[in-house]
């Protein structure tokens, strides 16, 4: 794709962004989505990748340092997602690439994704972008507050 451009996110992205969570099965708000944004943009140890046309954005990943004590500092994509119109043109290849080479420039040594057992397209993106599976889970969760509105 010769007019795609891999950047950070900024905040005008949020209406484009908002479009593909979407597509995710999600809805936010668009103040959650800007904040989300700057948020990000303000933590060193994180950031949004965008992948645009002319300005318009048609995927985005977020990544973040992650370090526990008992594994090497890596990365972790923690929400990915490319526009249904562009899915298996290279775009996802071309962020994920940009994805590893961050993680890399933050002295990481491996770059971790997680993905719902139901997104069998995902998986074999996944796989076809060099990641094994190295464990199924569970994953549990317990509201200790209500959200504030």
């Amino acid at each position: 794709m010769n007019n795609l451009e891999i950047r950070f996110a900024r905040e005008e992205d949020a209406a484009d962004m908002e479009g593909l969570i979407e597509q995710l099965g999600y809805t936010f708000r668009h103040d959650r989505v800007v904040s989300w944004i700057q948020a990000y943009r303000d933590d060193s140890s994180k950031d949004i990748l965008v992948a645009t046309i002319a300005d318009h954005v048609i995927a985005w990943c977020s990544i973040e340092i992650v370090q526990h004590y008992h594994f090497d500092l890596h990365a972790e994509i923690s929400g990915f997602i490319v526009d249904s119109a562009y899915r298996n043109q290279g775009v996802g290849k071309q962020i994920m690439n940009t994805a590893e080479k961050w993680a890399l420039d933050q002295g990481c040594t491996r770059l971790r994704v997680r993905t719902n057992v139901t997104r069998m397209d995902a998986h074999r993106f996944y796989e076809h972008c060099n990641f094994g599976v190295i464990k199924e889970q569970y994953v549990f969760s317990k509201r200790i507050k209500e959200r504030d509105s």
